[in-house]
């Protein structure tokens, strides 16, 4: 099966129990644009990269993008880099303390997707949105290293971003059918 886009969100976790990002997918799948496909993701460290690298394997998309919520934070934040590190306790109770996401892999690895393109479609979509230089060292990041690792062995490309709680998921959705669109062509 091929598709242009993988995008995927989160499940709920820790004192979140509503995630934005499952909100995002469940509106984007409601909409079918066409030529993207959606998934939900487990918070879990073993669990969300495993999932994720099988869907890319399946899928074989041109490009990847992973979507997660960053409570605290208040744009939306196109990440840069992944780092090859995992800290905190996931929603399965593993819990790391500064351990590598893959024992082999390098320290980190860049966003592969016309990450700048992705920033203008938003702030064009009216969103408030800038760069990232850190996913941090939760699931996210174990996502987003594992994508990157997963996209680049079947010449895709893979980003993230991430959202903030209150983050309008109509328009999110939208904007994101946009970018998917551009990127499908690309």
């Amino acid at each position: 099966m091929d598709a242009d886009v993988l995008i995927t969100g989160f499940e709920p976790f820790g004192p979140h129990a509503v995630n934005p990002s499952q909100l995002l997918i469940e509106r984007l799948s409601a909409r079918r644009p066409p030529r993207v496909t959606t998934a939900l993701l487990p918070v879990g460290f073993e669990a969300g990269p495993r999932l994720v690298r099988v869907l890319i394997e399946r899928i074989r998309p041109r490009a990847v993008l992973c979507v997660g919520l960053a409570a605290s934070r208040r744009p939306l934040c196109v990440e840069r880099v992944a780092v090859n590190e995992r800290t905190g306790t996931d929603n399965d109770g593993l819990s790391c303390d500064h351990e590598p996401v893959d024992p082999s892999g390098p320290d980190g690895l860049f966003a592969s997707i016309d990450w700048r393109a992705l920033l203008a479609g938003l702030r064009s979509a009216g969103f408030e949105a800038e760069e990232s230089w850190s996913a941090g060292t939760f699931v996210c990041n174990s996502v987003f290293y594992a994508a990157l690792t997963a996209a680049r062995a079947h010449g895709g490309a893979a980003g993230f971003l991430h959202i903030p709680a209150d983050t309008d998921t109509v328009r999110l959705a939208e904007a994101l059918d946009a970018w998917a669109e551009g990127t499908g062509r690309a």
